[in-house]
């Protein structure tokens, strides 16, 4: 008689995968307040000192995944450059996204890694993980630096310029407002082109009327920061 089997039962277990991290990215996490118009208190205030804009705070996102579909948890480290040491930012997270405050490290460049790990929904000592590391950031919360300030007045006509310099960026835009108007005039450098870290800016001011005129000079660096000064100026009646 030969047996026959109608039925059989075999129990395996799959092999516990890593998991993978496929993307990280990096954006700034600014404000509406960021964006607000200056106020005649606000140009005073900051008459003589530069002023940054930016919150600082930049938000990293990551994709991953798990061949098993295990819950994961991440670890986000950062390091200046790409020979330095990690430095633990952030662990134990359970969402794929961070805000960083990034005031709370010096300006320059940095790499960040996203270690995902599946220990937590795996038997003690089979847990797997991965990461990977980010492109270099740029960091800088720094504001340029407005220098050299000149007015030269001529009549009705007022000559004005000034010099900036950003140690971190490259010089993005630069703008006046005159008496705290919240309409902001924009000027080329004198090069035509604004795209350093160091511009040099002139422009005359026609038709103002006679008295006691503030000028205020706004620079915008590439990473958002703005310094703000003022320049206070008289304009002579004209003899009759």
């Amino acid at each position: 008689t030969t047996a026959v089997i109608d039925e059989a039962d075999v129990a395996y277990q799959l092999p516990n995968l890593p998991p993978k991290v496929t993307s990280i990215a990096m954006a700034s996490a600014e404000t509406d307040a960021n964006a607000a118009a200056v106020t005649e208190t606000e140009v005073e205030s900051t008459a003589s000192a530069p002023t940054s804009r930016g919150s600082g705070k930049q938000t990293i996102t990551w994709v991953a995944d798990d061949p098993n579909v295990d819950s994961l948890r991440y670890t986000i480290s950062f390091r200046s450059g790409s020979r330095a040491a990690w430095v633990l930012l952030k662990d134990d997270l359970a969402e794929s996204t961070y805000e960083w405050d990034t005031p709370t490290v010096p300006d320059g460049r940095y790499e960040v890694r996203v270690t995902a790990s599946d220990t937590f929904a795996n038997p003690a000592a089979q847990g797997k993980s991965a990461a990977r590391v980010s492109d270099p950031i740029l960091v800088d919360n720094t504001a340029p630096v407005l220098s050299d300030i000149k007015s030269e007045t001529k009549g009705k006509d007022v000559l004005i310029s000034t010099k900036a310099v950003d140690r971190t960026s490259a010089l993005y835009s630069f703008e006046y407002s005159v008496d705290s108007s919240k309409d902001w005039q924009a000027v080329l450098p004198s090069d035509s082109i604004c795209d350093g870290p160091e511009e040099s800016v002139s422009f005359t001011l026609s038709g103002l009327k006679p008295g006691v005129h503030q000028v205020a000079l706004r620079c915008t660096d590439a990473s958002g920061n703005q310094a703000l000064r003022a320049v206070t100026l008289t304009v002579e009646a004209s003899a009759e």
